[in-house]
């Protein structure tokens, strides 16, 4: 009974476990691909409409004072021509005032102040950029201005031409053809996470929907501009979603493509209920036929689970199953006697990483930390000081540029024993990672800052011995900040103090160290 249980629990999530990860494998493909040919279309459509912005802003007549009615006539008969730009041709100073516009534009009327916007700022700094989608306030469509700056023959920056396109037909995502497994097609979105914008949707609903409301924080996390891929995530309502983004690269934008994980998934929970009822009805005929059987061979195994829940609850100290006969079950034992053994170690050596740096073998910043909070609270008990040393060495990454990690991490080693030859038996020298080391001084009398400075002189004098390792000779220097405890400092506190104190002895130069008192910093070398 207790095989055939097993082989069913086995099977059940073996098959229900490969369905769900080929039909999430196939989903998300799909969904990819979907994405993928709507940012390749968005991408070239926005190209080639910035391409011909360009070829206009060239063509612009010379923005005169005075002279806008040439513009205004010259900007009319190319937003007759140019269909690329139903809302509108309009040209601002480098002020970024609107000096001309084409008879389309009432989202921008003359004299509007357009600076800020991002695609102006991108123009003044010889680009072409994408605008602030909003809404046109006259057609209630959404609308995206892209900008271009205008040159004159010296190459100085004399104008900015702005023109407006209708986002909904730029991709239009309403009608885009989708293979999808089930009746319901997915949710495509256009978002620009620099405005924080739903730019573009197959639901004209969400257009210029804030992206807060609209996506899940992990694909705003992972739209980076050459990301392409897939994420399985709950959004903000709590439903577990698949989504395949892609980013669209001209534009700092990505198409996402989202659709519920139980509306792709339907098939897995019909074969999971199906392999339920199949294991109940096959878990019945076998009960019926060795169930006496079964309660007879397995009698050890009770008695030796028994046993095993008594450890697990506390009730007997952990110890070897007794192995009653060299069966089947006996074997088992003899193999969950093995386990216990394993794991034991194992947790030995976790704890031990848990609390180590792994490659030199120091304390790690949780294990300081519980020192530093019995040392405090000592502190406190006696009327004594708690020194903390931030190291941060000066010159290392020249060492990992030049000679490679391996060079890297026997510099941090050396320094680890160089270092750990300086402290007495109840300080603490710990690696927070990186080239970072604090140096934890208890039990320290008023007045501190004499013996401070004599193990701070020290520690400079052990790193600044050069480094070797093979052909290289390497010379490193450290930043220390100190600081020294108060009666209400904490761990966090008094690492910041010594953090900030690290920072000014680096401002100041390598090879020193300043001292600091709480907040304050007091003196330095």
């Amino acid at each position: 009974m207790v095989l055939m249980i097993l082989g069913s629990i086995a099977s059940y999530y073996r098959i229900t476990g490969f369905l769900r990860e080929d039909l999430e494998r196939s989903a998300s493909a799909s969904q990819l691909a979907v994405a993928d040919q709507v940012a390749r279309t968005a991408d070239a459509r926005i190209g080639e409409r910035l391409l011909l912005l360009e070829r206009l802003a060239a063509a612009l007549p010379p923005p005169l004072p005075g002279r806008t009615d040439r513009l205004r006539t010259w900007l009319t008969e190319q937003q007759a021509l140019q269909p690329a730009f139903p809302h509108g041709l309009m040209v601002a100073d480098p002020q970024g005032r609107i000096i001309a516009r084409g008879p389309s534009s009432a989202i921008f009327p003359a004299g509007l102040y357009i600076g800020s916007d991002p695609g102006f700022q991108a123009a003044l700094d010889g680009r072409p950029g994408l605008g602030q989608p909003q809404r046109d306030p006259a057609s209630r469509q959404a609308v995206l201005p892209l900008a271009t700056p205008v040159w004159d023959g010296t190459g100085q920056l004399v104008a900015v031409l702005v023109g407006t396109v209708d986002l909904a037909t730029l991709v239009p995502l309403a009608t885009t053809a989708t293979p999808s497994t089930t009746a319901n097609a997915p949710d495509i979105l256009i978002v620009s996470p620099r405005d924080r914008l739903v730019v573009a949707a197959s639901d004209p609903a969400r257009m210029l929907e804030p992206l807060s409301v609209a996506e899940p924080a992990a694909l705003q996390e992972r739209a980076a501009p050459d990301f392409r891929g897939s994420t399985r995530a709950v959004n903000a309502s709590g439903i577990d979603e698949l989504s395949a983004i892609a980013a669209i690269g001209s534009t700092g934008w990505y198409a996402s493509v989202t659709v519920p994980a139980s509306q792709a998934l339907a098939t897995v929970n019909h074969t999971r209920d199906f392999l339920v009822r199949l294991t109940f009805v096959r878990a019945l005929l076998v009960l019926l036929l060795v169930g006496l059987m079964v309660a007879w061979l397995l009698r050890p195994l009770y008695r030796a689970a028994k046993l095993a829940d008594r450890m697990t609850n506390g009730e007997l100290p952990l110890r070897p199953l007794p192995v009653e006969h060299p069966d089947e079950v006996g074997h088992l034992t003899a193999a969950f006697n093995r386990l216990i053994g394993k794991l034991s170690d194992k947790q030995a050596q976790l704890e031990a990483i848990a609390f180590h740096d792994t490659l030199t073998g120091l304390p790690n910043r949780k294990l300081l930390v519980d020192r530093m909070v019995r040392e405090l609270a000592r502190a406190k008990r006696n009327r004594t000081r708690v020194v903390l040393l931030f190291l941060d060495l000066d010159g290392f990454k020249v060492i990992n540029d030049t000679h490679g990690h391996e060079a890297g991490d026997e510099a941090l080693r050396q320094v680890a024993r160089r270092l750990s030859a300086l402290v007495r038996q109840a300080d603490t020298l710990a690696r927070l990672g990186g080239d970072e080391f604090v140096l934890l001084a208890p039990d320290i009398a008023d007045p501190v800052d004499l013996p401070v400075r004599v193990l701070a002189d020290k520690c400079v004098a052990a790193i600044a011995r050069p480094i070797e390792w093979r052909d290289m000779a390497h010379r490193l220097e450290v930043s220390i900040g100190i600081a020294v405890s108060g009666p209400d400092d904490d761990p966090d506190s008094l690492l910041a103090v010594a953090d900030e104190a690290m920072y000014a002895a680096k401002r100041r130069g390598s090879g020193g160290y300043v001292l600091a008192d709480g907040a304050q910093a007091a003196s330095s070398a």
